[in-house]
C-alpha cells in the first residue's frame, strides 16, 4: 500500500478476491493500522466474512 502524495494513507482494499479469498491483518484495519488490535480486529472481521460466505450466521 503506497502513501498518497499528500502523505495520507490510502483506504485499505478489503474486498474479497475471487469470492473465496479474504484478507486480514493489521494493514487492513481502518482504525488501528500497524497495531496488534488492528490485526486481531481484522481477523475477526475476515472470519465473519468467511462464515457469511458459507451461509453461517456469525456469533456476536
Amino acid at each position: 500500500m503506497r502513501r498518497r502524495r499528500n502523505g495520507a494513507r490510502p483506504e485499505p482494499d478489503r474486498r474479497p478476491y475471487e469470492d473465496n479469498t479474504h484478507f486480514a491483518g493489521e494493514y487492513t484495519s481502518e482504525v488501528a493500522q500497524g497495531y496488534m488490535e488492528g490485526g486481531a480486529g481484522s481477523g475477526v472481521r475476515a472470519a465473519d466474512e468467511v462464515l457469511v460466505d458459507l451461509g453461517v450466521t456469525p456469533a456476536g
